[in-house]
């Protein structure tokens, strides 16, 4: 998986990550974030290679299809950028602490 593919799960599965099974969740984890090799991950949880690699694809299809059905990342992320330049374009330090703090309370 390519660097600027595995940015975009990682958004995907902060933001969708309960909607998918305990063990697609740790699965994918472990894959994505983690690093691991499928074999590695399937020796940890004791099933196959071939059982991971699945679940990892399945995973996969299944963020893409609720980002594609949701739009949720792609609206935070319009969002955040509009919030940014808020801030960016506020004078008054209150008002720019406000946005700065909303900014972080966002950001997954």
């Amino acid at each position: 998986m390519q660097v600027v593919e595995a940015v975009r799960y990682t958004k995907l599965l902060d933001t969708y990550g309960n909607v998918l099974t305990p063990k697609q969740r740790a699965i994918f984890t472990d894959y994505l974030c983690f690093d691991n090799t499928l074999s590695e991950i399937a020796q940890a949880h004791h099933t196959t290679r071939q059982a991971v690699k699945d679940i990892v694809d399945r995973t996969c299809v299944r963020l893409d299809e609720l980002e594609n059905d949701l739009h949720f990342c792609d609206k935070m992320s319009r969002v955040l950028g509009e919030l940014n330049i808020l801030y960016n374009n506020t004078q008054d330090e209150n008002t720019r602490q406000k946005i700065a703090d909303i900014i972080k309370s966002m950001e997954v």
